[in-house]
């Protein structure tokens, strides 16, 4: 997300969710319009142990990969104290690599959900804990609420 917005940490202006169930979610939020959108994952394509799916979307489609494999995968490797036989590590490399390529190859809104978030406000969902009390000012953050003109500057004639 700081690579696609812009967001840093360091600007105040990217931060980690409170609540750990977000873990694979993100908020965008225009300050100007004061729309926030919460956009996460549909069920069936997570396969993250203890990251429930947010939302109330489901695919429709079949994944080449079992999500209930690659957790069962995943569980067998925690439970052998984190240290995966080799066989293991190209098993989950492939089906990382198999289930990431299933995604990419179906138009977004097949995977992932998205739902207008009412009356966000910054403070509910982001750590405090986890940010920078005093970040850096820059001037696109500082006059990112100036007003807008109501149709384009005219270059030089």
């Amino acid at each position: 997300m700081a690579f696609l917005t812009g967001a840093r940490i360091q600007y105040g202006n990217l931060g980690f969710f409170k609540e750990k169930k977000y873990g694979h979610a993100i908020i965008l939020y225009r300050q100007d319009t004061g729309v926030a959108v919460l956009a996460t994952w549909k069920e069936g394509i997570n396969n993250i142990p203890g990251e429930p799916v947010v939302l109330p979307g489901k695919i429709t489609w079949t994944p080449k990969v079992s999500a209930q494999e690659v957790l069962e995968l995943k569980k067998v490797v925690k439970d052998a104290g984190g240290k995966p036989t080799p066989y293991q590590v190209d098993l989950m490399r492939y089906q990382q690599f198999t289930h990431i390529n299933d995604i990419y190859s179906r138009p977004l809104e097949e995977s992932y959900q998205t739902k207008v978030v009412e009356n966000f406000k910054w403070e509910e969902w982001v750590d405090s804990t986890k940010t920078v009390q005093n970040p850096h000012v820059r001037a696109d953050i500082r006059l990112k609420d100036y007003p807008y003109r109501g149709e384009p500057v005219e270059g030089p004639k």
